[in-house]
């Protein structure tokens, strides 16, 4: 997602860096080290791929464009089949990033990741030396985001910080809501690698166990999915580390931008079509009391 070089700290918190004008904010989804990461960009001007890694002709996949041989396609092919046996969904989530152009990418550097989505370069990262369903829980989680992008959610100086901070917020309730939907229905069909990964990721059990639990009692998705948001606040130590590495990248921004601090409120409707699913169901997430707090 970048070519910038950035680096998290040693301690269990979201980095936020700006390097050759862009901003980063870390997402933080496994043990130690940061799983995934949602770049925000003051520029969306298109970077070419070799930008990024001066071996990006083996190093990334864009579908359609590829040899079969090359070391990305070989591995991306398998990730994005394996995500694809829950059709419902993985055919929009898959289309879009077709449609975006998203190139997929192995990771070798020692940056502190495991993977991120960066949508100057317009890639999907993943690090190379990482278990298979690691890997798909990443690309899962970032062609989600594509999603978010795709449809406007992004870091805006448009808007106060601590509204940004709340769009961070629900961007990454609705994340984890849906991989857990995502997940759950891989198991039902039999595959239930990805839903036991997903238990594992330290700091974010307890949102695939309310899912689980909802499901158990009331065999209802949406309820489900939206219990799975609304318990992604229940952690301060989610909240604490999100709003530092969003208002630090927020205020780079303001540093590199020389503007004057917003304080404009998100519209009203803002949320309403975030938590719309790729069969086009609304989980209603825009409705809960979570969504609406001041962080």
């Amino acid at each position: 997602m970048w070519h910038a070089r950035w680096y998290r700290h040693n301690d269990p918190s979201i980095a936020s860096q700006i390097s050759s004008g862009l901003i980063i904010l870390t997402i933080l989804l496994l043990p130690i080290n940061a799983y995934c990461s949602y770049l925000f960009f003051k520029s969306t001007t298109p970077t070419a791929l070799s930008e990024w890694h001066h071996d990006s002709q083996n190093r990334c996949y864009l579908p359609g464009k590829n040899s079969t041989d090359q070391k990305a396609a070989k591995k991306f092919k398998k990730i994005l089949a394996y995500i694809q046996e829950n059709d419902a969904f993985a055919e929009t989530l898959i289309k879009t990033a077709k449609a975006t152009g998203v190139a997929f990418c192995l990771e070798n550097r020692a940056d502190g990741t495991r993977g991120y989505y960066d949508y100057q370069y317009n890639i999907i990262a993943v690090r190379e030396s990482l278990d298979f369903y690691q890997q798909v829980a990443i690309v899962l989680h970032e062609l989600r985001h594509v999603m978010h992008v795709t449809n406007g959610y992004r870091l805006s100086l448009k808007f106060s910080m601590i509204e940004m901070v709340r769009m961070t917020y629900a961007i990454e309730a609705d994340v984890q809501a849906f991989s857990m939907l995502f997940a759950w229905r891989l198991k039902n069909k039999g595959l239930p690698h990805l839903w036991s990964t997903l238990l594992l990721f330290k700091h974010y059990s307890d949102i695939a166990k309310t899912f689980e639990r909802e499901m158990l009692q009331t065999n209802d998705e949406l309820r489900a999915t939206k219990q799975a948001f609304i318990q992604w606040y229940s952690s301060s130590w989610r909240k604490t580390n999100y709003h530092k590495g969003c208002c630090m990248g927020y205020l780079d921004m303001l540093d590199e931008s020389n503007l004057i601090e917003s304080y404009e409120y998100l519209p009203l409707d803002f949320f309403d079509r975030l938590c719309i699913l790729p069969d086009g169901r609304n989980y209603a997430c825009h409705t809960t009391d979570v969504i609406k707090k001041v962080p």
